[in-house]
């Protein structure tokens, strides 16, 4: 395994489930492709994210920047015009890191 799957599961494996570290430690992974990152609020998910998105140089992709209006009062984008942005996102980036708390917008994202 490399040193930066080991820095990467040292730093984060208090906050990954078990089975998913099971895989990585199984597989020795090396590179990522796409990733899904879920959780609530304060949960460490920019910061995991940042972490692998850097590492492995992937495009970065925080669903709150897709999930809002750019107006005042803040309202939440039709389902629709987010679905739009987050295929346009993934056509144009090959590899990617994708992390947010909208499982609706997620669930678009899913291969």
């Amino acid at each position: 395994m490399s040193n930066l799957s080991l820095k990467l599961l040292r730093n984060y494996a208090p906050v990954l489930p078990a089975t998913v570290l099971g895989v990585i430690r199984r597989r020795k992974v090396r590179v990522l492709s796409n990733v899904l990152i879920f959780g609530n609020s304060g949960s460490g998910k920019s910061t995991l994210a940042k972490s692998i998105y850097k590492s492995q140089v992937l495009a970065h992709l925080d669903l709150d920047s897709f999930a809002w209006e750019a107006t005042t009062p803040t309202q939440r984008k039709s389902l629709n015009a987010s679905k739009k942005d987050i295929v346009n996102f993934i056509k144009l980036n090959d590899s990617w890191v994708i992390e947010g708390y909208y499982t609706d917008l997620l669930e678009l994202a899913e291969p």
